[in-house]
Formats: C-alpha cells, sequence, structure tokens
C-alpha cells in the first residue's frame, strides 16, 4: 500500500523536496549557519511556508468537494483550523523577525493556536463519524490504554506543575498554559478513534497518513509546552539538542499532514 501510495510522480516528487527541505532546515540548526538569528530567520519562516502550504493544499481539497456532501463540510474545518495555525506562525514571526522582540505571552498567537484546535477537532469527529465503524472491545481497549498513558505523561509533566505553581504573574497565563496540552489531548483522542476506524484501502490511506501527521503535531506540540516551561527551549537564547529535536519534529509534522492532504487531493481529482 506504501509503494502505491508513493508510486505517483507527483506524490514521490512531493515527497523528495519536503524531505529535502527538511534537512536543509535541520542543518541551519543543528551547524547553527548563520548564528542565532540565522536560525530564527530560517526556522520562522519555514514555519510559515509548510503552514500555508498546507492551508492551501487543505483549502483545493475543499473547493474539489462536492457541494453538499459532508466531505466538504470536514475540509472547510479543516482549511480553517490550518489557517488559524498559519496566523500563529506568521504572528510569531512578525514579533521575533520583523519587530526583533520576544512574542508577548498571552498574544494573538495564542488565540489563533488555540482556536484552531475546536475546527480541527471537529472534523476529525465528523470524519470519524461518517465512516460509521465502532471499535470492537479489544480495540477500546488499546485506545483507553494508550490514551491514558500519554495523559498521565502529560499531567505529570506539565498540568500538574502549571496548575500547582504559586507564582502566575495572572491566572490567563496560567489558563493557557493548561489550554495547550488539554487541547493536544482533545485532538490525540479523535485521531486514535479515526486511526482504529480506518481499516486498510487505497482511499483510506491517505487519511492514516494525515492522522500520523496529527499525532507528530501533539508530540512536537507537548515538547514545545514542556521545553519552555522548563526553559530549555532555546534557553537563554541559545540552541541546545533539545531545541533542535523540537523543531524538527514541528517541522516534519507540517510536512506529513501536507503528504495526507495532497494525497487526498489526488484521489479527490480522480473521482
Amino acid at each position: 500500500m506504501l509503494t502505491s501510495f508513493f508510486a505517483e510522480k507527483k506524490m514521490l516528487t512531493l515527497a523528495l523536496v519536503a524531505i529535502s527541505s527538511w534537512l536543509l532546515v535541520m542543518a541551519v540548526y543543528v551547524f547553527q549557519i548563520g548564528g542565532l538569528a540565522g536560525v530564527a530567520w530560517v526556522g520562522d519562516l519555514y514555519s510559515i511556508l509548510v503552514a500555508s502550504a498546507v492551508t492551501t493544499l487543505s483549502f483545493m481539497v475543499w473547493q474539489n468537494s462536492t457541494p453538499g456532501e459532508l466531505a466538504r463540510r470536514v475540509w472547510v474545518l479543516f482549511t480553517l483550523g490550518f489557517a488559524l495555525w498559519t496566523l500563529g506562525e506568521a504572528i510569531w514571526g512578525f514579533y521575533e523577525l520583523l519587530l526583533g522582540e520576544e512574542i508577548p505571552y498571552p498574544s494573538l498567537a495564542d488565540v489563533a493556536w488555540l482556536s484552531a484546535y475546536i475546527p480541527l477537532a471537529i472534523a476529525l469527529f465528523i470524519r470519524y463519524r461518517s465512516l460509521k465503524v465502532s471499535p470492537e472491545s479489544s480495540e477500546w481497549r488499546r485506545i483507553i490504554l494508550f490514551y491514558l498513558l500519554v495523559f498521565a505523561i502529560l499531567f505529570v509533566v506539565l498540568l500538574l506543575p502549571i496548575l500547582s505553581y504559586p507564582e502566575y504573574d495572572s491566572p490567563v497565563e496560567q489558563a493557557l498554559d493548561a489550554l495547550y496540552p488539554l487541547s493536544e489531548l482533545l485532538l490525540l483522542y479523535f485521531v486514535l478513534l479515526l486511526v482504529v476506524a480506518l481499516r486498510g484501502g487505497h482511499l483510506a490511506f491517505p487519511w492514516m497518513i494525515l492522522a500520523v501527521g496529527f499525532m507528530i503535531s501533539v508530540m512536537a506540540e507537548s515538547m514545545f509546552s514542556y521545553g519552555t516551561w522548563n526553559e530549555i527551549y532555546f534557553p537563554e537564547g541559545g540552541i541546545n539538542s533539545f531545541t533542535i529535536a523540537a523543531d524538527a519534529i514541528y517541522f516534519l509534522s507540517y510536512l506529513v499532514l501536507g503528504m495526507g492532504i495532497f494525497g487526498e487531493l489526488q484521489l479527490s481529482k480522480s473521482n
């Protein structure tokens, strides 16, 4: 199935371009080409680029879907969610690159990023319900066990320290810090349901790629939240192994999402 998915020339070309661009960006991080400023420019611009690409591809699938069909509603919601993520990336880049200052917290970027989880989660739920497949009892147990494991990890390393920290400047900051991991957990739940419901078939494979992209995104966002909370993400304006790994996974999540959406676009055009 994987071989046939990448057999088409367009898909293979896109995959090679995505991997090559990712490797080039990570080379800038690893070798710190251009210093910290160079890493910031490349990282921020690449984030905006890949987020915009994902949004554009999602918009194309939306426009290619039949009016009135359930799929059209799903892709409207996806496009809205990805557009909000892109807006968050652009606001972050505006502060860091153009204004040359640290982005305030909270900011409009946080509003955009957190708001995006709502349409994305709804889209995943609608897609899951449209498949009309209920997980078997053994599958439910695996979903619940895996979800509880992830929840326990995030609760111990993120939520508990955030909720018990006594020196917040405002309750708004504390609420936002807690909302990020909670939003990631919400998204992960619907992604897991979708993965179980998608059982084989060429038509389902792009959605599996999309689901994997979302899971990588949850991992990346969790690492970012953990890194910023513990001040090991760009510590004191420097670059360490954790920063490189977190951003590498973050960029990869957009690329995998883009591959899944592009696959769905190709299938929608062939129908």
